[in-house]
């Protein structure tokens, strides 16, 4: 790494974390914190500590009404004095282009470097609960909402990466949402909610339309491909490192009649494969320089 590269760095790691705690909040984070029932108040008191990234428009505040939140949470959000200044996003803008600066630096200097031979460590099963949790969770409908969206890739990748943990990317339609069903049944709307019980914890998930109109990191576009190919249609899941560099593998959801008893055993298999991988890369990121393939638009599922 040149000095530059190093001072960025080290600038980084000095002020990571005040700057963190002063991290204006985003769409979000207020949706997560409605979600779980966090008290109104505290999600105010929140957002005037530490400021909005925006304003919410009109669509994102009808979301956070569907998911509980109150006129007055709503009004209150709304409030001027709660907008970051524009000195504020300066500073986070800045901060997030010192961050990437330093993963291309590491990112070429991991390209140059001859890589260590790998070798497997025994590590806890993080899937054996989740999977078997998923068989008696209750009934309920799915939104957009529940991860991460493809434009929050970024803040995806940072909680993948702190949390050491892989890149789930579950490949949905509109007709996955909306209706209430257990992981128990046949259907879209069963299996996503599957996928979401099942994977939500030892993986950190993002939502990916599976219209193919949106640009997609180069693994995540092959492993749709793959699906495809493979006449495996949404919502299945593209699993990748933190970093998006290295393809893990595709979890399907069954063919049109499987059930979560069917579900269960594909999905065992998938969090096995998983689990293998992780045990030669403890920190949930690929150990060697990203695949050559460009990335562009995800392949329409077939």
């Amino acid at each position: 790494m040149n000095r530059p590269s190093l001072l960025v760095l080290v600038l980084c790691l000095c002020g990571a974390a005040c700057l963190h705690a002063a991290e204006p909040m985003s769409f979000q984070e207020i949706s997560l914190m409605v979600r779980t029932g966090e008290n109104p108040q505290s999600i105010v008191n929140e957002a005037a500590r530490r400021k909005l990234l925006a304003s919410l428009t009109p669509d994102q505040e009808a979301k956070l009404q569907q998911n509980g939140a109150s006129e007055a949470l709503i009004a209150a959000l709304r409030s001027p004095l709660l907008l970051a200044s524009p000195a504020e996003l300066q500073t986070y803008v800045s901060r997030r282009q010192a961050q990437a600066q330093v993963a291309l630096a590491d990112q070429q200097s991991a390209a140059q470097a001859t890589p260590a031979p790998r070798q497997a460590i025994v590590l806890p099963d993080h899937f054996i609960e989740p999977l078997e949790a998923a068989k008696t969770a209750p009934a309920r409908a799915m939104t957009e909402n529940d991860a991460f969206s493809l434009d929050q890739l970024d803040d995806a990748k940072s909680k993948a990466r702190s949390e050491r943990k892989p890149l789930g990317f579950v490949v949905v339609t509109k007709k996955c949402f909306g209706q209430a069903y257990t992981t128990r049944q046949t259907g879209g709307y069963s299996a996503l909610l599957h996928f979401y019980e099942a994977f939500k914890d030892p993986l950190v998930l993002v939502f990916v339309p599976s219209n193919g109109e949106v640009s997609v990191p180069g693994s995540v576009a092959r492993g749709v491909k793959a699906a495809a190919t493979q006449g495996v249609t949404a919502p299945y899941m593209v699993v990748t490192d933190a970093t998006t560099a290295e393809d893990i593998g595709i979890i399907p959801p069954g063919d049109i009649k499987a059930d979560g008893g069917k579900r269960d055993e594909i999905f065992k298999i998938g969090a096995a494969k998983i689990q293998e991988w992780l045990s030669y890369h403890p920190a949930a990121i690929s150990n060697g320089p990203p695949p050559t393939a460009p990335s562009g638009p995800a392949p329409a599922a077939q």
